[in-house]
């Protein structure tokens, strides 16, 4: 990792494992590193495994990034059943432009059902309550043909970007394409390119390498054009000409 802190000046992790209780750790040596580090603690699933997701972002000291959601916990105390369950959601500054992060660790096996649709709910609120240019990233555990057939991309908007792998994570026979990125349609302009990267030091999954420009460009945006209200004009007012029907009412009263 330190050969690559002054490459990589973000980080994104999407399934950690680790707990409340061993953040302080990690902490003290994302600090040696000279990185600062934005937590999402995992959460206890009561089967053997012991707990599940962990997202995380690691950004360059330097780098001005901060997290969004207001139920992060804070000086690492533990984070359950609160909005940000599943996912860690940062804003991070670029020269001209913000870019909206989010990190997302989907439950295994389960699909779009039960407690992934809430988390999936959750997200999808977040992300269309802003109005920034976006990035989603990570381990849906969803395959990317399966998502695009759900609700969710057409409610976010945005688009699918696998990497045109085939497989991205090598568990059971045939392997399965559920690490991936998508991409809300104001955010293109400053990708420049997601690229696989297979040697990691992490066993079944890949990750990704996400080049993104640091110094925002003239952004081309829809906005909704409405008509100008016609002016208020009062009417003049008509006197009756004399042998008009109007003229011969007003003598009768």
């Amino acid at each position: 990792m330190s050969e690559n802190v002054d490459r990589h000046q973000v980080w994104a992790f999407a399934e950690t494992h680790v707990a409340a209780e061993g953040a302080r750790l990690w902490h003290k040596e994302a600090q040696a590193l000279g990185l600062r580090l934005l937590p999402n603690h995992a959460r206890p699933t009561g089967q053997a495994q012991g707990n599940e997701g962990g997202e995380w972002f690691l950004g360059a000291a330097h780098r001005q990034f901060h997290s969004l959601a207001a139920a992060q916990h804070r000086g690492f105390k533990a984070c359950r059943g609160t909005a940000c369950d599943g996912f860690c959601a940062s804003v991070v500054h670029f020269r001209g432009y913000s870019l909206v992060t989010i990190v997302l660790y989907g439950i295994s096996s389960i699909g779009m059902t039960g407690d992934n649709l809430i988390r999936y709910h959750k997200l999808g609120a977040l992300v269309r309550a802003l109005q920034l240019p976006r990035l989603i990233l990570g381990d849906f555990n969803i395959p990317a043909k399966t998502l695009a057939k759900t609700d969710f991309i057409s409610k976010i908007g945005g688009t699918i970007f696998t990497g045109d792998l085939v497989t991205t994570c090598t568990a059971g026979r045939e392997g399965s394409l559920i690490d991936y990125a998508t991409a809300s349609h104001n955010c293109l302009p400053f990708l420049i390119a997601l690229t696989p990267v297979v040697q990691v030091p992490w066993k079944t999954h890949i990750g990704f390498e996400i080049r993104i420009r640091c110094a925002g460009t003239q952004l081309l945006v829809r906005n909704l054009e409405v008509p100008a209200k016609l002016p208020q004009v009062c009417r003049p007012r008509m006197e009756a000409q004399p042998g008009s029907k109007s003229s011969e009412s007003k003598k009768k009263h």
